[in-house]
């Protein structure tokens, strides 16, 4: 497992996840599902997700070795990649 992890907030249009998702009481717990399903492969963890029902936006917290892995995980998990990934420092 690499040392040197890093946070970041995953942003995501609401309306393209969607799409993907399967019924459940939760809109986006499909999309989820599948995140938890690969992110051992590139040594990511995904614990939390938000979503803005005001402005239909997803954001998910990933602990991970940089960008591109956090990203894989969307690609491979159900092909929706984040808008945008923020990195961000943990707090105390």
């Amino acid at each position: 497992m690499p040392k040197s992890r890093r946070f970041g907030l995953r942003r995501h249009d609401a309306a393209f996840v969607r799409d993907i998702t399967i019924p459940s009481p939760c809109p986006f717990a499909g999309a989820r599902k599948r995140d938890i399903g690969v992110q051992n492969s590139y040594w990511v963890k995904c614990p939390k997700y938000w979503y803005s029902e005001d402005d239909g936006t997803i954001f998910c917290l990933c602990e991970a070795p940089n960008k591109e892995a956090a990203g894989d995980v969307h690609r491979e998990a159900h092909g929706v990649v984040a808008d945008e990934i923020i990195e961000v420092t943990e707090g105390v």
